[in-house]
């Protein structure tokens, strides 16, 4: 509920979020874009197996401005949220 004025402000109306309300993805260990990068990469396998000599070459920063520019993140006060459709 603390949320709420961020999804109204993407959906538009209340109606709108409660409609859409399964296609919400909720991370609530990310504050930030580059944490759900880390999310994506190292729970997810996004990238898929990445040998351990090169995990400290992957920019989780860039990798998360990527992730943000498709416009499916809503950041709220609770934790980052994706829009999956």
């Amino acid at each position: 509920v603390e949320c709420l004025d961020e999804f109204i402000s993407h959906y538009g109306t209340l109606e709108e979020v409660v409609e859409n309300k399964d296609e919400i993805y909720y991370y609530p260990d990310c504050e930030s874009m580059t944490d759900v990068a880390y999310y994506y990469v190292d729970e997810l396998n996004a990238l898929g197996d990445i040998p351990p000599h090169l995990q400290n070459y992957i920019d989780y920063e860039a990798y998360g401005r990527d992730l943000e520019l498709g416009g499916r993140f809503i950041e709220t006060s609770r934790g980052m949220c994706e829009i999956q459709l």
